[in-house]
């Protein structure tokens, strides 16, 4: 079953009609479909199942937190481009252990610490 689909003329994500979204939260919004999240990145992830990797998501394309936290549960790990994107393994509720650092963030003095879970 499609995710995104019409059903009696009316268009859902999943089993939650998209007006309903938009009556609780307004316009413009964005909607992520949780299975199609998961569904593709364990496919993804399988393709690789022979070798040893890290399939680091770039924060810098879209610092969703609902979305990193999604992806961290799966076990992705960050790719992190900026200084400023080194705080959102934190904010997702990961360690930055699991994150690659390149582009100006691995120019920069600053250095990325391990999360303080008090905050």
């Amino acid at each position: 079953m499609p995710d995104f689909r019409y059903q009696d003329g009316e268009f859902y994500c999943e089993s939650v009609p998209l007006r309903k979204i938009a009556e609780a939260v307004g316009t413009p919004c964005y909607v992520y479909s949780h299975a199609t999240l998961v569904r593709q990145f364990r496919s993804f992830d399988s393709a690789f199942s022979e070798v040893p990797h890290l399939i680091a998501y770039a924060i810098k394309a879209n610092s969703n937190l609902a979305l990193l936290r999604l992806l961290t549960n799966e076990g992705a790990g960050a790719d992190i481009v900026s200084g400023a994107s080194s705080t959102g393994p934190c904010r997702r509720g990961s360690s930055p252990s699991g994150s690659s650092s390149r582009g100006s963030a691995s120019r920069t003095t600053r250095s990325v610490t391990p999360c303080d879970r008090t905050s």
